[in-house]
């Protein structure tokens, strides 16, 4: 009864086999999370620092992953709503048809019922006000500085 209407229900599977009962006996989302902590750890042994990365990206501390509507952001394309909040790093949009653009290149416009996906210190810890952080005459390819390049070697190296 008090469940909300609109409610997503996501269930954890760790074996593979099960992933069709829970999907027949429940409408739900499942994650096999064994297939894609493999994925993980195979990934990690090609690239150095890799599995760095993830836990940061993954664990609780430091930064986490957030999905919020931003009526801000309407209309603005996803090169605009990247260097607009100097506080979170923008991933993508969960669009108002319900599906997860990562990186959906910098023209995207975001739309009446999308959501931004940020990577960022807390929920309320970032804003998207009007004026960029970062200004670049050339919307199509924005280059970090010498500092920023250095600061994610070093990032992937540790």
């Amino acid at each position: 009864r008090n469940w909300p209407s609109h409610g997503n229900i996501v269930v954890e599977c760790a074996s593979p086999p099960n992933r069709s009962l829970f999907e027949k006996t429940h409408k739900c989302h499942v994650v096999v999370v064994g297939s894609i902590v493999a994925k993980l750890i195979a990934q990690s042994t090609k690239q150095v620092g890799l599995a760095s990365v993830f836990g940061m990206m993954l664990g609780f501390d430091g930064d986490e992953f957030y999905i919020q509507d931003r009526e801000e952001l309407i209309g603005s394309t996803f090169w605009q709503a990247t260097f607009r909040s100097p506080d979170a790093v923008v991933m993508g949009v969960y669009t108002a048809a319900g599906k997860c653009l990562l990186n959906p290149g910098w023209g995207y416009r975001f739309q009446e019922g999308d959501q931004v996906i940020v990577l960022a210190e807390d929920d309320d810890a970032f804003a998207f006000p009007e004026e960029r952080y970062f200004s670049n005459e050339d919307e199509t390819s924005p280059k970090p500085s010498a500092a920023r390049k250095q600061e994610l070697r070093e990032a992937l190296m540790s």
